[in-house]
Order: structure tokens, then sequence, then C-alpha cells
């Protein structure tokens, strides 16, 4: 039986998790850019919390992880798409690992075969070339 957070909600996290803290370390880059963002604000509500790799240390922080929120890092493979044939890597983004193996492996056997052909890298030259991408994750810092 699965166990359940606070709420009522699945505790999604006891089963897709697994390695979770082990896989995602925070980038000094981003956590950089959050601290830069977050200013002065001494408290800070993360939605999609995660293993909160980005929580600052010196604020009062609040994580809400809704069962619901597929926070799945995944995009953060861009420029290392081999990484993503892992399957501890996998079972780390919240997306891929309630996907399950039948949605994905065929995914997965595409990505290596292009991987191993030189496709992959073919495609997305230009994609490779950049030192960064917007995927539309934002940071929304309330007023007063």
């Amino acid at each position: 039986m699965e166990s359940t957070a606070a709420g009522g909600s699945p505790a999604v996290y006891d089963r897709i998790g697994i390695g979770y803290r082990k896989v995602r370390r925070p980038d000094p880059r981003l956590a950089a850019l959050i601290d830069g963002a977050l200013g002065d604000a001494r408290t800070v509500v993360n939605v999609g919390a995660g293993a909160g790799s980005y929580e600052p240390a010196d604020r009062e922080v609040t994580a809400v992880e809704p069962s619901q929120v597929t926070d799945g890092f995944q995009v953060a493979h861009w420029r290392r798409p081999e990484s993503c044939l892992d399957p501890v890597v996998r079972a780390t983004s919240s997306t891929l690992a309630m996907l399950g193996p039948a949605a994905v492996e065929p995914g997965i056997a595409r990505l290596r075969a292009d991987l191993e052909s030189g496709e992959w890298r073919r495609r997305h030259a230009g994609l490779l070339a950049q030192e960064s991408v917007d995927y539309g994750y934002r940071l929304l810092i309330a007023g007063d």
C-alpha cells in the first residue's frame, strides 16, 4: 500500500524519488541566479520543491510538494542526452518515472540509436552551440 503525505495525497516520491538526492545536485550558476533574484526577501515558498536543492539556507523556506507536481528537472540534461540512457537518472525524473517503461523505453531506444549513429548531434548542433536555453522555468517574486 502506498504511503500518504499530509493532506491525503499519495507520497509519490516514496515510489519515484529513489536516488533523487544523489543524481539531482544543485548547479552553482542556477543557485546564484535564484539567490540574486530573491534579493533581500527573508521568506520563500518553494512549490514543487523536490529534494530542495535550491532552497536558500539563509532564509525561511516553506516547501510545498503536492503529489501532482512533476518537477523532474529533465531539461537539465539538454546538452548531455546520453545521461538519459541511465535508468537511475530517468528514475529521478518525476515525469519519466510516472510514465513507466512501456511509454519511455521506445523513446530511449530511439535516443540510443541516434546517439550511436551521431544523428542526435547532427540534428541538434545549433542547440549544443548555445550556452543556455529558456525552457520556461520562472522564479516568481511577490511584491509588498
